[in-house]
């Protein structure tokens, strides 16, 4: 799933809406080309 969101282009939001409705543990990060990195814990 990480790999997925990464190449949508999801950003750190929406991935924290997800944990939230799915219980899902996501981690997000921006890094320095300002793409959100967001993997499980």
């Amino acid at each position: 799933m990480a790999e997925a969101a990464r190449s949508l282009g999801v950003n750190a939001n929406l991935l924290y809406k997800w944990k939230d409705q799915n219980s899902l543990d996501f981690r997000c990060c921006v890094n320095r080309t300002g793409e959100s990195v967001c993997f499980y814990r």
